[in-house]
């Protein structure tokens, strides 16, 4: 404690003997500093700290970094990857890999909250930005800064955006929640609300939508969001279904959506509320299919949602996006024997330019193996197994040109039958020679092995 007091004196030392144009030192507990700073995950070092806005606390955009930045591949070419992010000053980046700011960088506009949404929405094969301050406005770039297109939309939203093909055009629409209760759908083409939206519910709405299918039963997707007056809404996306349930709970997060119940119809919903509850909502209809079905799987594996975002850069539902899906021919095989097994998964992708993809094969955080795709297809790759009998899950990391990440997983186990077959034909004599002894002496009326005993005089 006291090294870090004099650490600190020495600072304060330093600082007041630097010119700071005038500033008093002690004026700068008046203003904010906001940056980004990358770290090597592997050493725990900072790589580089990048400075973005500076303000006064006290100013109407105060320079805050509230949400998480953005990772993609601009390019498109397998190239570094650049850093998207907005900040509550109003400013919105694109970095480098080396922390500079790309051409035509930053955008200015009003407050933005939300992470940044970056996905090719309207098929050209170049990503597309989509930014919104609390003022209602929505703003579309291209990679260069140009925008698209711009629209104001009533009430303001602090949770950014999702994207979804409404309409069935194959061109994704962005779907926004706001503070006043509506979800908007807006055109991904040219940002224009769909007919028939916003839904209107009332109150306010402090999350993303969960879009995914509770039933199986009916082939339209259901939106779900919970609202500050405790409703949990269902809705689906044809807007011809509408219902809702009381949970009496509010939240600030997203809904998340899996298969959390085996031989449970459709997908159960997690909710995390204010007040620390977890909450788990399903269907309560039991599957009647005694058969594994791989369409069935696919599907529930594209609407189920583990966290904020699939991946640390996935905003999309649906299938206009590449999927990546584990074939049963691999989960069934629980446990591998030997030095290396055979991996079999599938590549869908509807964009007009799929391919070609990069794929990592992990067990935990260990690389296995790595190769690339041209395009989507069946495939079926040999890779090492772990150097150790262990059992824990292989995760299968698919990467397209634009850095759009896409997981799958399974549970497995390397070598561990071996392991406990040899820990038994270790044992097994020891065990068959103690059997013989008793056999041919019987057990033994005294011990017969020496023992010591304390004598209770020296």
């Amino acid at each position: 404690m006291a090294d870090y007091q004099h650490e600190r004196s020495r600072a304060k030392e330093a600082i007041k003997k630097e010119q700071l144009n005038g500033l008093k030192y002690e004026d700068i507990g008046k203003f904010l500093l906001s940056g980004i700073t990358v770290v090597n995950l592997t050493t725990l070092e900072p790589l580089w700290t990048k400075i973005l806005d500076l303000t006064q606390i006290t100013a109407e955009f105060p320079a805050y970094n509230l949400f998480t930045p953005t990772v993609v591949d601009i390019q498109g070419d397998f190239s570094p990857l650049e850093i998207v992010l907005g900040t509550s000053a109003g400013n919105l980046y694109i970095l480098d890999h080396t922390g500079q700011v790309s051409d035509g960088w930053p955008k200015s506009s009003g407050s933005i909250h939300g992470q940044i949404t970056v996905a090719d929405i309207n098929g050209d094969d170049i990503l597309d930005i989509v930014a919104i301050d609390t003022s209602g406005d929505v703003v579309c770039y291209n990679s260069d800064g140009k925008t698209q297109w711009e629209i104001q939309i009533t009430g303001t939203s602090t949770a950014g955006s999702r994207l979804y093909d409404v309409n069935s055009d194959n061109v994704l629409d962005v779907i926004i929640t706001t503070n006043v209760g509506d979800i908007f759908a807006l055109d991904g083409m040219n940002g224009q609300i769909l007919p028939n939206w916003p839904v209107q519910l009332g109150k306010k709405i402090s999350s993303n939508v969960l879009i995914t299918k509770i039933s199986t039963a009916h082939s339209t997707p259901d939106m779900l969001v919970l609202t500050d007056d405790g409703y949990l809404h269902v809705i689906s996306m044809d807007l011809k279904c509408k219902t809702k349930f009381t949970l009496g709970e509010t939240t600030l997060v997203q809904l998340l959506a899996h298969d959390l119940v085996k031989g449970s119809d459709g997908l159960e919903i997690l909710v995390a509320t204010n007040d620390g509850a977890l909450i788990c909502l399903g269907s309560s209809q039991e599957t009647t299919d005694i058969f594994i079905d791989e369409e069935k799987d696919k599907e529930i594996l594209k609407f189920s949602l583990q966290s904020e975002t699939k991946s640390p850069n996935d905003f999309i539902y649906g299938s206009i996006k590449p999927n990546l899906y584990i074939t049963q021919y691999s989960r069934i095989e629980e446990e591998v024997t030997g030095s290396e097994f055979y991996l079999e998964y599938a590549i869908s992708d509807m964009s007009k330019k799929a391919g070609p993809y990069e794929i990592r094969v992990y067990f935990g955080f260990h690389l296995l193996q790595n190769t690339s795709h041209a395009g989507p297809g069946v495939y079926s790759i040999k890779v090492p197994a772990f150097d150790e009998p262990s059992h824990g899950h292989i995760i299968v990391v698919m990467r397209n040109k634009h850095g759009l990440i896409v997981t799958d997983s399974y549970t497995i186990r390397f070598n561990r039958l071996i392991m406990e077959d040899l820990q038994w034909l270790l044992v097994t004599p020891f065990i068959a020679m103690l059997i013989i002894l008793l056999v041919l002496h019987g057990f033994p009326m005294k011990d017969l092995l020496p023992y010591t005993h304390q004598s209770k005089t020296r």
